[in-house]
């Protein structure tokens, strides 16, 4: 009974990363995944910064964005 259910406990750690990296790393998830987090991040039209300044904008937008909704649901 006791090899039984560490085998099975074995083959839960082995497989579950070995799945989870075989479906988040198809092309089609991984493109739907990032371009809908993209379009989150960058809402205007989908823009990297590329400077320093720009980034640090962002950043501030975000952290700005993050603490208007904490301020709304406390």
């Amino acid at each position: 009974m006791g090899s039984g259910l560490e085998l099975v406990r074995i083959s839960i750690y082995v497989f579950f990363p070995v799945v989870l990296f075989y479906y988040f790393n198809r092309p089609d998830v991984y493109k739907k995944t990032i371009s809908e987090k993209k379009k989150v991040i960058y809402p205007e039209g989908n823009r990297v910064p590329l400077s320093i300044e720009d980034n640090l904008k962002l950043r501030e937008q975000m952290r700005n964005k993050r603490r208007i909704q904490a301020f709304k649901t406390s």
